[in-house]
């Protein structure tokens, strides 16, 4: 992680970039635990880092962390102009990240997410934070990522290695070079000994 870290900040830094988002074509492809050693990995090099859970419909980010969040202070009430932005983000000491947490599934994310609330949001969050770090439900299943591509600077792609179809993947990619954000990068998770060099061993190169 320390590796990716170092590739990130400096195209960041380059592309004046501060949005990431992380996401994956299935679930159970690691991105949550992507999210979270990313963040950890630029916070403990110094940098001010907003995690935000916005896979509204499995949200993961609190059980990773063990946090206990009020409810009242999760990013749909953020967005519903129920709570402050600066109430609800929670600052945990031990890992030195800043949370914005979803607290239980919600019913209507797409409709939440295309929001101009929360546009708005990330916006002022620029404002504050080095880097946002956005985790996201899986893109190949729902809309959510897709829209969210639109607020974030940059995407990553979390591919588990033998788990999803390649034309699954590709559509993911496709549909992330169409919007705003700029994939500059996959991270190729849970990969055998062998990494790619087996796959290509075991499988015509273009496969």
């Amino acid at each position: 992680y320390k590796a990716i870290r170092t590739k990130i900040e400096t195209y960041c830094s380059r592309n004046r970039y501060k949005v990431i988002m992380v996401t994956s074509a299935n679930e159970n492809e690691g991105k949550t635990t992507v999210v979270m050693n990313l963040a950890l990995s630029l916070a403990q090099n110094g940098k001010s880092v907003l995690v935000i859970d916005a896979d509204m419909r499995k949200p993961a980010v609190c059980k990773f962390l063990n946090l206990n969040v009020n409810p009242e202070c999760d990013l749909a009430n953020v967005i519903s102009g129920k709570t402050e932005l600066s109430d609800a983000i929670k600052y945990v000491e031990k890992y030195k990240l800043f949370i914005l947490a979803t607290t239980q599934a919600n019913d209507e994310p797409t409709e939440i997410l295309s929001s101009q609330q929360m546009y708005k949001l990330i916006k002022a969050a620029k404002e504050e934070f080095d880097y946002i770090i956005i985790d996201t439900a899986p893109a190949s299943v729902v809309a959510d990522a897709n829209i969210l591509s639109n607020f974030a600077d940059a995407a990553i792609l979390v591919v588990r290695e033998d788990f999803a179809a390649c034309n699954r993947i590709k559509s993911v990619l496709d549909d992330i070079s169409s919007n705003k954000a700029e994939l500059i990068g996959c991270i190729y998770n849970n990969a055998s000994s062998g990494g790619v060099r087996g796959v290509y061993s075991k499988y015509k190169y273009g496969y």
